[in-house]
């Protein structure tokens, strides 16, 4: 009873707010393309937090749980990122602080962050990390004893599952608990996801494609994002700070080997981008390279779910399938539905009212190659935070200052390229520096 007075209540929440919004298009694609999802679908849609559309077919709703596949990638990323502030390491940790055996076997370099971005020169898919007879620890020892380096760690990225089970392992390690354990206590509960788990894998839970949820569940985790890592009674539960970590290319735009995402897809492109970039456990879709501004992020399962966040329409999304037939013709219509979304809904994101990166030089920065030291004048006296990323996209120095003059030691003094992030309230300021 309870069960069918919430659907009630959806498709009458969906029916008036259609009233305001004309999405004939979004309901005449669902209808003539229902083989391509076995005729099951699900899908919902809120602007700010108003459910605007809901649609159910083939006898599936929002409380049904199925496998969502790569979906999986962005709660684990979140899982991460939540452990991050809570100070059981830092993303730029490598793998071999933790597990010395693999600085044993010369794979000790590579970070979290590039594992959780595919960079870390892993192998995309191996035996290991889907093995039930293992659990999560000796999975990663097999990968580390067994599997290749195919290259050096952010030079690359390479689209699987191999590398995000090597940063599960360091979570485990770091905090003394279980994966399934630290989700549901970190991320699952204080969300009320009730609906998600860890569905394949045993004690080997596959971090980057094992979950299943459903389309309610889903919806809580893009109103997540949306709302900067607070749950529906507005508790912070990871700080915006670490949130912004999704928002940003984590691969600093390292050559792809497998491209998994479109290349130029017809829909979902306003901009022409050339390639779509990778951030925390999720997809980059739409960047304004005019603004400067991430405007939307995506997580898309092989099983035909897809989850996405537009800050610039203030817009949630979750389209919710078993196992399609075609997954590839899926895609390119979840994309064209997407399009019909925002043609229908007002873009807010305006230069006077978003965070830009500009690479103006507001803030006079210059390197000191001979002692490893960058110095930024700071004439406003202007609150700044700032972070030192090198080529490879890894952290090597940050500070928060009032200070006219701030000068900051370079962890490492290597030659070559680093990028300077300046963040005020207003805006978000990029630079490059090479130490020579």
């Amino acid at each position: 009873m309870q069960k069918q007075i919430i659907l009630f209540l959806l498709l009458l929440s969906s029916s008036l707010f259609a009233q305001k919004y004309d999405f004939t298009t979004v309901d005449n694609l669902f209808e003539s393309n229902s083989d391509l999802f076995n005729n099951k679908v699900v899908c919902m849609v809120k602007h700010h937090d108003t459910l605007i559309y809901y649609k159910e077919m083939g006898g599936i709703d929002s409380t049904s749980i199925g496998l969502i596949a790569s979906v999986s990638k962005t709660f684990s990323g979140i899982t991460i990122l939540k452990l991050a502030q809570e100070g059981f390491f830092n993303l730029d940790d490598s793998l071999g602080k933790y597990k010395p055996m693999a600085t044993t076997y010369g794979k000790g370099s590579n970070t979290i962050r590039q594992n959780f971005s595919h960079t870390g020169g892993w192998l995309g898919i191996t035996d290991y990390h889907e093995d039930n007879n293992l659990s999560l620890q000796q999975a990663a020892d097999s990968i580390i004893q067994n599997d290749p380096l195919l290259y050096e760690p952010g030079q690359a990225f390479l689209y699987g599952g191999v590398s995000m089970h090597l940063a599960a392992s360091i979570a485990e390690i770091s905090t003394g608990e279980s994966w399934r354990d630290l989700f549901q206590t970190k991320i699952a509960q204080p969300i009320n996801l009730n609906q998600s788990s860890y569905c394949l894998g045993n004690e080997n839970p596959r971090i980057a494609g094992g979950m299943c949820s459903s389309p309610s569940d889903l919806m809580k985790l893009a109103e997540f994002i949306r709302t900067n890592g607070k749950n529906k009674e507005g508790i912070s539960i990871v700080d915006s700070v670490w949130m912004a970590e999704l928002w940003k290319d984590q691969t600093f735009k390292a050559p792809q080997l497998i491209e998994i995402y479109p290349f130029q897809p017809i829909h979902n492109n306003p901009y022409q981008a050339d390639t779509i970039y990778y951030g925390f456990g999720n997809w980059l879709d739409i960047y304004n390279p005019n603004t400067h501004q991430q405007e939307q992020i995506s997580a898309a399962g092989a099983f035909g779910t897809v989850v996405w966040i537009n800050r610039c329409h203030n817009l949630t999304g979750v389209i919710f399938t078993k196992p399609p037939s075609s997954f590839s013709e899926l895609q390119a219509l979840w994309y064209e539905i997407m399009d019909e979304f925002r043609n229908a809904l007002p873009y807010t994101c305006h230069a006077s009212s978003v965070t830009q990166t500009t690479t103006q030089t507001k803030y006079v920065v210059y390197p000191n190659p001979s002692l490893g030291l960058v110095h930024i004048n700071n004439p406003k006296l202007a609150h700044l935070k700032i972070e030192i990323r090198n080529s490879n996209g890894q952290n090597v120095d940050y500070a928060e200052s009032d200070n006219a003059l701030i000068s900051l030691h370079l962890n490492s003094k290597q030659k070559g390229l680093y990028y300077i992030i300046i963040t005020t309230k207003k805006e978000v300021v990029v630079q490059k520096i090479t130490l020579i």
